[in-house]
């Protein structure tokens, strides 16, 4: 009898011991961020899933809500295979210490919620417009973009310590370091400045290289105006090639939110030496 006893204590006892394994087995997400000249380098790991369960990784700037998505809200994703314990490990950089992490994986049932972490980083609060320094151009069909409106922003302090992204997935800003303010193209149908910026989220963080204008008139983006440049805005305005939105802004050295004789011109001039600064420049500073 007492020998039959133990025997049930051992089996209950291991029963207890694998329920316990399996709860702290359960799916979980974690990481540490590291922060070296304004980059933020974390590792988020996620573990608990099945072996070789595919891992989906998404990254997106603080507070975004996941039903109104846009492509500007997105700082990282990834996809990655775990390993035989269940566990995937991400690695990635971003220019703020304030974003969103949310995961799921193969194995995962339908009703249940993503895994997910917060990074709050240092709190901030919101940059403020400067608005006598800021332009809302007259064009409703910026570079024959109809529904679109050009938008310059200076902030009050700290541009370029910000990154903006505007509520339409079609909008382009871009930081000009010339300007040491926000140039872009909206999709809106605001009619005011204080209005669309309503529509733009700040994110703290350096604007990315691929999100800056250094020079204006520099249409190849290599920061340097040459006969190239020159060349590119020729062939637009014969519509042998296409500008992007970026291209366009850039282009724009008459700050009339057109490409037109008149950029082709200053460029011309700006080579020959005869002028040393485009009417944008000159405009916004």
């Amino acid at each position: 009898m007492r020998h039959n006893f133990l025997k049930i204590v051992t089996v209950m006892t291991a029963v207890i011991m694998c329920l316990s394994m399996v709860a702290m087995a359960a799916p979980a997400i974690d990481g540490d961020t590291t922060s070296a000249s304004g980059t933020y380098t974390t590792t988020v790991n996620v573990t608990g899933v099945g072996a070789s369960d595919e891992v989906s990784l998404l990254v997106v700037t603080a507070g975004t809500d996941l039903t109104k998505l846009v492509a500007g809200n997105v700082l990282y994703i990834d996809q990655a295979t775990a390993d035989s314990s269940g566990a995937a490990a991400f690695t990635f950089a971003t220019s703020t210490e304030a974003f969103d992490v949310y995961s799921g994986y193969s194995t995962m049932a339908l009703t249940d919620n993503p895994l997910d972490i917060k990074y709050t980083g240092t709190v901030v609060t919101g940059p403020t417009m400067d608005a006598e320094k800021s332009k809302l151009y007259d064009s409703t069909s910026p570079f024959g973009m109809t529904g679109y409106r050009r938008v310059f922003i200076k902030l009050t302090e700290n541009n370029g310590q910000w990154v903006p992204a505007h509520s339409d997935e079609g909008s382009e800003i871009y930081y000009s370091t010339e300007l040491t303010g926000y140039d872009g193209l909206v999709k809106t149908t605001a009619t005011d400045l204080a209005s669309i910026f309503g529509e733009i989220t700040w994110t703290a963080g350096t604007p990315s290289t691929d999100a800056t204008i250094t020079k204006y008139g520099d249409v190849s983006g290599d920061e340097n105006i040459s006969a190239a440049d020159y060349a590119a805005i020729r062939k637009n305005l014969l519509k042998t090639t296409t500008f992007s939105i970026k291209q366009n802004l850039a282009a724009d050295t008459s700050d009339d939110a057109s490409i037109s004789a008149a950029d082709y011109a200053a460029i011309r001039k700006y080579l020959l030496k005869t002028l040393t600064e485009f009417v944008t420049v000159t405009n916004r500073k």
